[in-house]
């Protein structure tokens, strides 16, 4: 057995958890997946295979996309999200790659269990089976680009994009428009 992670020292805004439960399940969740991960240091946890860029610091930055988002609509629009929900969400959206991906020769590769469940999949169902709102559930499994269902909620859409927007600052977005046509960016 692997010595359990500390969330708190890999992600701080935990404590911005006000539901001691809640952020409970997410350490649970965390130390259930890690305890089944190949990984042996979580700093070794790439944002995807093939970069070298730590999914801890990935993570910790949508969440404060996700946040910023939340703080702005709260502002402007007078719309209250649940931050409780949102933080759980987003520490939870990427857990999953612990048992997607796995050390190998020369870097990382996705794992078999990576290769045959769409990602956020293995996120989604511990959360469920560790008793988490069904809305975490959701905004775990709809994050990604990998499910076929758009998110459905303001909760969920703030996820999503943000978690696409970080990736197109690491130069690693995946998303494609199909009939489009692509020009040089004259930002880069």
């Amino acid at each position: 057995m692997k010595e359990p992670l500390s969330m708190i020292k890999y992600f701080p805004e935990l404590e911005l958890v006000k539901d001691e439960a809640l952020r409970q399940k997410v350490d649970e969740i965390w130390n259930d997946l890690w305890q089944e991960s190949a990984f042996q240091r979580l700093e070794d946890l790439p944002v995807i295979p093939g970069m070298d860029y730590p999914h801890v610091r990935h993570n910790r930055s949508v969440l404060h996309h996700v946040m910023a988002a939340a703080d702005n609509l709260e502002e402007f629009h007078g719309v209250k999200l649940d931050r409780d929900i949102l933080i759980c969400s987003v520490l939870l959206q990427d857990a999953s790659k612990l048992v997607e991906f796995e050390p190998a020769p020369g870097g990382v590769h996705m794992s078999e269990k990576g290769r045959q469940f769409q990602h956020g999949f293995f996120g989604a169902a511990a959360a469920m089976k560790a008793g988490m709102p069904m809305e975490i559930v959701r905004n775990i499994i709809t994050h990604t680009i990998d499910n076929p269902v758009y998110p459905p909620t303001v909760y969920s859409k703030i996820i999503f994009y943000a978690d696409q927007i970080d990736m197109a600052g690491l130069k690693a977005d995946t998303w494609q428009k199909k009939g489009v046509i692509f020009r040089d960016s004259p930002y880069e």
